[in-house]
């Protein structure tokens, strides 16, 4: 309302008010679960999606089985323990595992967490161990050399060992 000595005027203004909260926040990949032998990184990527009406920043987290290395960063950035995402917005979050040397065959499970307070999104992930695979040979008393003659046959022993995690078939 507005008025002078001479004069009034009224404007009516209309106030909508939208609630934005809610939302949510989700972790996705094409690929949840890689396979190989136990001397390989195994490489996930990741989508976190912010389906909110604000920014949020998630810290990034990994868990792996006892004596696994589990990193995980926004992609293109090794180091960061953070992402920020606008809302609406997606962002490529790079997993990386790295099994103990001499893990045994088998499946582990990896969880990946991004924590933003209120939001939370977790993601398992599956690594499967086929084993390593590595031997060495050598004679019981380690000499590599023998005495045979012509014509006839001479047992020369030799001593296999499995030096990796999977068995040996020969």
């Amino acid at each position: 309302d507005a008025t002078s000595a001479t004069e009034s005027a009224q404007l009516t203004v209309d106030l909508v008010v939208t609630d934005t909260s809610g939302g949510s926040v989700s972790m996705t990949t094409d690929f949840p679960a890689l396979k190989g032998d136990s001397s390989k990184t195994f490489q996930f990527t990741l989508r976190l999606t912010n389906d909110t009406s604000q920014e949020l920043t998630f810290s990034l987290s990994g868990v792996g089985p006892d004596g696994w290395t589990v990193d995980v960063a926004p992609t293109g950035q090794d180091q960061a323990a953070n992402a920020v995402v606008a809302a609406g917005a997606k962002s490529n979050i790079k997993v990386t595992v790295d099994p103990p040397q001499f893990a045994d065959a088998g499946q582990y499970p990896i969880t990946v967490t991004a924590d933003a307070g209120d939001y939370k999104a977790e993601t398992p992930l599956l690594v499967e161990l086929t084993g390593s695979y590595g031997m060495t040979m050598t004679t019981p008393d380690g000499r590599l050399n023998t005495t045979a003659t012509a014509g006839n046959g001479t047992t020369f022993p030799v001593v296999v060992t499995n030096t990796g995690t999977a068995p040996l078939v020969g």
